[in-house]
Order: structure tokens, then C-alpha cells, then sequence
């Protein structure tokens, strides 16, 4: 699995500096409840700063990616675009970062809940 500066390297080209900085924050937030949870840190910190990697995706990238991943859009999906970037995400760092399923499922479900 990647190291965190290795991806915080790789996320930081991917977006911008508002949303980069959201991200950091959500690090920041996120080990707090890792420790109060007692949850794999260094887990927490490589979701928490790649949750939205896919959030400033082009419309063409994103259509790559649903297809690519043969991503199926759920109804409210459908009608929520804004919403995509997370089915996407998880896939992302499924194929390229290796993360676990606990950890996709972090990212996945981001935005809706599970």
C-alpha cells in the first residue's frame, strides 16, 4: 500500500489548493476519531486525504471512469452528480493504491452514508 507523503504527492496534483485544503483538514479531524476509536491511524490518514481524489475529475475523466469501472449509479446518483466522485474514488485507490475494503468503503460512502 502507498505511503501518505507519496499520496499526499499524487492527491495534491489532482486538486486544488480549496479543496486540497479541505482534505487536510478531514486528515486532521479524522485522527482525532482514530484515536478516540482506536483505529489504524496511518489507514485513516491515507483515506481521509484521498476522499475526494476524484472530486475535480473532468466530466470527460469521469465518464471514463464509470465506464471503465462498469459503475452502476443508484437513483439518486442518477439525478446527483456531485455525488459520483466517490464511487469513482474508491475505485481509484482500490486499482492504483491498493486500499482494503474497509478503506474503499470509507471512500465510497463519503457522501450517502451506509
Amino acid at each position: 500500500m502507498i505511503k501518505y507523503d507519496d499520496l499526499y504527492i499524487e492527491v495534491k496534483k489532482l486538486l486544488s489548493e480549496e479543496r486540497l485544503y479541505h482534505s487536510k483538514g478531514v486528515v486532521d479531524r479524522a485522527l482525532e476519531y482514530a484515536s478516540i476509536y482506536n483505529v489504524d491511524k496511518e489507514k485513516v490518514k491515507l483515506v481521509a486525504i484521498s476522499h475526494d481524489i476524484a472530486k475535480e475529475l473532468s466530466k470527460e475523466d469521469i465518464k471514463k471512469y464509470i465506464d471503465k469501472y462498469q459503475i452502476e449509479l443508484d437513483e439518486v446518483e442518477k439525478y446527483a452528480p456531485n455525488l459520483w466522485h466517490a464511487k469513482i474514488g474508491a475505485y481509484i485507490c482500490k486499482e492504483k493504491y491498493k486500499f482494503d475494503e474497509d478503506m474503499i468503503n470509507a471512500i465510497m460512502y463519503h457522501t450517502t452514508g451506509r
